[in-house]
């Protein structure tokens, strides 16, 4: 349980986390069904729930002194779990002949954790989904810089610096080809509007917060619809807008929406236990592995005619790895750094 936050309030963010992650899942699963691509739209919110999360709980905490040690903490906690899907993932490709062609260049961008800047892929092994870990790993670079600002922000200092992000992020889309160079930093502005947030907000969510801010939604889903229409019939710069500045700013909108109703029925019940918590805490490995049984050549949808049992295979085989993965990262950390820690500790004393 984190130390800031009490048991209640810890449950919420584990129900926050678990069903961000049943919405990514859903996300992509409805990628076997093309008919429903406006559904899948909707579903794509997980992520940036994720980075508001994880903001927040920074925003709640001082990482220092030791910027260093905190960052090199994160790091592993985050590529840890990867190198070992991709060791797996690619073994057992490599006994199927069909690992596919890697080269340097694309070795470099996977073990360098850089596809969510760089784009490219690395033979057969799923990758398409991991650009989050690009910038999750650009917040983290941040936090410290973050945090020796804290005490200066202000309201009208945060609103100042998430505006100009904003704008940076738009010239940005609106002047780089997306297939040249992949520009997202909206999950960055996420996480640091989140991070302050955690810092400044000193209430508690009430109902009024949250009807003002499902005000704020609707109006946000209207322009979406129209500037939608408008891209629909007119193309070019409409569509661009509306693609990739529209629906991810209306994305993050629903995505506060959906944490505030979550926070807020969370607050109103006595005991806020839930299974999403046993869920969230595979969370991250489940985030890692479940897309490589939705395509490619381990596409669980391929394995018979019959769509339930495809799903039923495909959770079955989801969840399995992502435990199998958790547990391999536990006992490494376990075996390899935590006994390096203890000694520098002793060394210390």
């Amino acid at each position: 349980m984190n130390k800031y936050m009490s048991k209640k309030e810890s449950n919420i963010i584990g129900t926050i986390r678990g069903i961000a992650m049943i919405f990514i899942v859903i996300c992509h699963y409805l990628s076997w069904f093309p008919q429903f691509s406006v559904a899948g739209q909707i579903f794509n919110v997980g992520v940036p729930i994720f980075f508001i999360i994880s903001g927040y709980l920074y925003g709640q905490k001082n990482i220092g002194p030791s910027y260093k040690r905190w960052f090199c903490k994160q790091f592993r906690k985050i590529v840890l779990p990867l190198y070992i899907y991709y060791a797996i993932a690619g073994s057992l490709l490599l006994l199927l002949g069909k690992l596919g062609d890697i080269n340097l260049i694309s070795f470099c961008k996977l073990m360098l954790n850089l596809q969510g800047i760089a784009g490219g892929s690395a033979g057969n092994i799923t990758t398409g989904h991991l650009w989050f870990i690009t910038y999750i790993l650009i917040c983290y670079l941040i936090t410290p810089a973050l945090e020796q600002a804290k005490n200066a922000i202000s309201w009208k200092k945060l609103f100042f610096l998430l505006s100009m992000l904003s704008i940076l992020e738009i010239a940005m889309i609106l002047t780089i080809t997306p297939r040249a160079f992949l520009v997202n930093i909206q999950g960055v502005i996420l996480y640091i509007g989140a991070y302050y947030f955690a810092a400044l907000w000193k209430k508690k969510i009430k109902p009024v917060h949250y009807v003002t801010l499902s005000f704020v939604m609707i109006i946000a889903v209207g322009i979406r619809l129209g500037i939608k229409l408008l891209a629909d019939n007119s193309g070019g710069t409409w569509e661009v807008l509306y693609e990739r500045v529209v629906v991810q700013y209306t994305q993050s909108i629903l995505a506060v929406w959906i944490i505030f109703t979550i926070v807020l029925m969370g607050m109103m019940r006595k005991n806020c236990g839930s299974l999403f918590n046993i869920f969230s805490r595979y969370s991250y490995e489940i985030y890692i592995v479940h897309y490589m049984f939705l395509t490619g050549v381990f596409n669980a949808s391929k394995i018979s005619d019959n769509l339930i049992v495809n799903t039923l295979i495909f959770v079955i085989l989801a969840v399995s790895f992502a435990v199998v993965l958790h547990f391999l990262s536990s006992k490494i950390t376990d075996k390899f750094f935590m006994r390096k820690r203890i000694a520098m500790e002793g060394e210390a004393q």
